[in-house]
């Protein structure tokens, strides 16, 4: 073996704390994994920052090696797209003012409103 490792050109010690690290990054998955079953089971659309705050004092992991941990075992969250569109990116026909000019003498002459919203299907 001391032949592959000098041909290789690492040593046992590198070897040995590789494994070590692995089995670290192992057992921090676990947890990371067994924290967040728990907590999905009664918070269906709980994103894993927000898990991750809840848990932060109790885990020696840090936020965005969380958050991997949580996307790469389907912890992360579909995001919902409104389908009502309010808006037009294109130019909408622009019409007079036939309130301007007019003079009004009393209440409830004339009503106006700049702002409307129609519903509008894709």
């Amino acid at each position: 073996m001391k032949d592959l490792y000098i041909a290789a050109g690492i040593s046992k010690q590198a070897i040995y704390k590789y494994r070590l690290r692995q089995e670290y990054i192992s057992s921090v998955s676990k947890e990371v994994i067994k924290v967040c079953n728990k907590i999905r089971k009664n918070h269906k659309r709980m994103s894993c920052r927000k898990m991750y705050s809840r848990v932060k004092n109790t885990m020696q992991v840090g936020r965005d090696n969380f958050e991997q941990i949580g996307f790469s075992n389907g912890f992360k969250l579909q995001i919902v797209r409104n389908k009502h569109r309010t808006t037009w990116a294109t130019k909408l026909a622009i019409f007079d003012n036939h309130l301007e000019g007019k003079v009004f003498n009393g209440l409830n002459q004339a009503l106006q409103s700049d702002i409307f919203l129609l519903r509008c299907c894709r």
